[in-house]
């Protein structure tokens, strides 16, 4: 009886949800839909593409608690907008919505008593302590390719005598677990290896390329609606897309005091990973008088530049600099006609000296 409620509410829920847009407001329709007072109740009832290859916390610093025989699981949607977590500890979802609208994040938590129907409750301000003020909250998550306290915590390859263990038996465990069970292929998204040794379903970088892309439009948006912004919009970035330029320093950073060594040139064809526009970008800011408090979402770390760094570039996402570019786009139509929608677009280092120039 359970199970055909569960599929009548899923059938029922419109067809964008199923193709992973599904969203905080969707899950209060659902639960509108179909009331229900445990958690056991509630996840069958979430969309199964939501459902598959989350990140597992077995060790948590989040007010819900994970083990390695009960981690924490971070649920997400295609694009990370919507990002819901739960556990054996505890009898609540909480949850993240980013408002595109709005470019921020807001914190939200589901809590079953067994009693009543679940209901959301909205703007949490317990969530401040870790996840910043709640006029500009952001999720945490350290930055590629460390992931301390998850399964695959380094590069997704997992430690061979403790941790590649404790997940085989973790996923023995949670194909009967009355939570862990209503995940989806567990098996085939950490339960196999691929061919480099990592998780197949590579869960970690997945998500932090989902949640610093959205970072980085509520970074940009926050730039961009500053007073300061139209007379350093160019420079900031130059500091993203110009920094292999041997002229870089000359052409953005005169008059911005002692330049570390780091930053000039930079060699692309030696690295990597692109920390070094991270680097730059935020050492350029409090020169332009930005105040980058807060911006990393990375624990801890609130003047670093993790909240600036992405994985290695695949089909679906670019570097660092386009996915910041792409951001600032979407926010500025004059930064659009330079570096196209996408951000993938390369504009020419000599005319954004020459714009810049021209804005000071």
């Amino acid at each position: 009886m359970l199970l055909f409620a569960a599929l009548t509410a899923i059938l029922a829920l419109p067809p964008a949800q199923a193709a992973g847009t599904f969203s905080l407001a969707d899950l209060e329709r659902l639960l509108a839909a179909r009331p229900t007072k445990s958690m056991e109740e509630a996840l069958p009832l979430l969309p199964p593409e939501f459902r598959r290859n989350p990140v597992l916390m077995a060790h948590s610093r989040s007010l819900q608690s994970g083990s390695p025989d009960a981690p924490r699981a971070i649920l997400s949607n295609d694009d990370g907008s919507f990002v819901l977590a739960f556990g054996r500890g505890g009898d609540s979802f909480e949850m993240v919505q980013f408002h595109r609208d709005t470019r921020r994040f807001e914190f939200a938590e589901v809590a079953f008593d067994r009693k009543s129907p679940a209901k959301v409750e909205h703007d949490l301000m317990r969530c401040s302590g870790c996840h910043g003020n709640s006029n500009d909250s952001h999720p945490v998550f350290e930055s590629f390719p460390k992931w301390p306290g998850a399964y695959g915590e380094s590069g997704e390859r997992l430690e061979a005598t403790v941790e590649a263990p404790a997940l085989a038996a973790f996923l023995k465990a949670a194909k009967t677990d009355s939570r862990y069970g209503a995940l989806v292929d567990l098996d085939r998204t950490h339960g196999t290896l691929d061919s480099a040794g990592r998780l197949a379903g590579r869960p970690n970088s997945a998500f932090v390329r989902k949640m610093m892309r959205l970072n980085f439009e509520r970074i940009a948006d926050r730039i961009v609606n500053s007073p300061k912004y139209e007379a350093a919009r160019y420079r900031l970035l130059a500091a993203y897309t110009c920094t292999a330029e041997a002229t870089f320093k000359d052409d953005f950073l005169a008059g911005l005091g002692n330049v570390p060594s780091r930053l000039l040139p930079i060699d692309r064809d030696a690295k990597q990973y692109e920390p070094e526009e991270a680097i730059a970008f935020y050492w350029i800011l409090p020169k332009l008088g930005y105040d980058p408090f807060d911006w990393s979402l990375a624990f801890g770390d609130m003047y670093g530049d993790q909240g600036a760094r992405l994985p290695e570039p695949d089909a679906d996402y670019g570097t660092s600099a386009e996915e910041l570019a792409r951001a600032f786009a979407a926010s500025d139509p004059r930064i659009a006609a330079l570096v196209g929608r996408d951000g993938r677009t390369k504009p020419s280092c000599a005319k954004l000296r020459d714009l810049d120039r021209a804005s000071r």
